[in-house]
């Protein structure tokens, strides 16, 4: 399945933007396992879906402009080339005029879905949509598609409590964590559901993709056991994600490139992050299933990576841990889904 999705904030104009990275078609092909950053090496039948690689999802083209697609690469990746050639003749445009200047048959049209956020300083921050729905729910507009899209939407929280979109941007990464989680132990394809990891982009002022970190983590008999790390940071346009466990056994580097092919970025095995994530996730699951979530920023002391002349090492402290097991140990009907919200977006 795939999924994109925006929220925005109509009176102050924040938004926060996700997508998928798994490419999926319809057509049957060899049976075959797709290596994918979560989830590791999985049959690529999805349902009625086949895995076709990963790419990204969500495209900035100017600090001011971001676009979202869905459905048919090669359409999509036409249209936003389209889309590009109008900016840079500073054309005002509708997703419409530009799909109708291409001749685009209808049957193309109708597989692909776009979301398209323009920031003007005198206006501030619109939407076009191609193929999205749209809901507003506390005061927060919602315009998300692709095939997972009710599965997704419907299984995250969109009635928060203080209606703000950092709470929400923490809940669907919390949502996007677990589902993810359960891939690794479910072995039947056709609950396979976004199999790799999203994209996330901000706004604050400008668009900008956030590098992240996602750690998890599983309690047993009173034990929490460290899981898989997932890194993701870019550099240039291009996207990397590594997947490692605290052994450093298991690692894999997965280079997306740009799909505008701004730059060309030579893929390296040894490359590493140059600047800490905007955030940590750390992700818990009790005995039970039920988990709960720690938002941390990227650069905390508390638990960090350490790239050295020994590799990567994960050094955690103890108080840290302490916390996480008092968040664990709670009656579940007490227990917070995300705890330490912070600002990730500073300035």
């Amino acid at each position: 399945m795939t999924i994109i999705a925006g929220w925005t904030d109509p009176k102050t104009s924040e938004c926060v933007c996700v997508a998928d990275i798994l490419l999926t078609r319809p057509t049957p092909g060899e049976e075959a396992l797709v290596d994918l950053p979560f989830t590791g090496k999985r049959p690529e039948q999805l349902g009625v879906h086949h895995a076709g690689g990963m790419g990204q999802k969500l495209i900035l083209l100017t600090p001011n402009d971001a676009i979202l697609w869905a459905g048919s690469q090669i359409v999509a990746h036409a249209i936003i080339d389209a889309v590009r050639e109008a900016l840079a003749l500073g054309r005002d445009f509708l997703l419409s005029e530009i799909i109708k200047e291409m001749g685009l048959a209808q049957h193309e049209v109708e597989a692909i879905a776009l979301i398209y956020y323009k920031f003007r300083t005198e206006s501030g921050l619109s939407r076009n949509v191609i193929h999205a729905e749209r809901v507003m729910k506390d005061d927060l507009s919602l315009a998300y598609a692709g095939s997972g899209k009710f599965d997704f939407i419907s299984n995250m929280a969109i009635a928060l409590p203080d209606g703000t979109s950092m709470t929400m941007f923490n809940r669907a990464l919390s949502y996007v964590c677990y589902t993810s989680l359960a891939e690794q132990h479910d072995d039947d394809p056709k609950n396979f559901a976004y199999g790799g990891w999203f994209e996330i982009c901000r706004f604050g002022g400008y668009f900008q993709k956030v590098p992240y970190r996602i750690h998890l983590w599983s309690m047993e008999s009173g034990k929490l056991s460290s899981g898989a790390v997932l890194e993701a940071w870019y550099v240039g346009h291009d996207l990397f994600i590594r997947r490692f466990n605290t052994g450093g056994r298991h690692d894999a580097l997965f280079h997306l490139s740009d799909p505008l092919r701004r730059e060309q970025i030579t893929f390296e095995a040894d490359i590493n992050p140059t600047r800490p994530p905007k955030f940590q996730y750390h992700s818990f699951f009790d005995a039970k299933g039920i988990s709960t979530g720690m938002v941390m920023p990227g650069d905390s002391p508390d638990c960090y990576v350490n790239y050295g002349s020994k590799g990567r090492e994960i050094h955690i402290n103890q108080a840290f841990l302490d916390e996480a097991k008092k968040h664990i140990d709670a009656d579940v009907k007490d227990r917070p889904s995300v705890s330490k919200p912070f600002n990730i977006y500073p300035g």
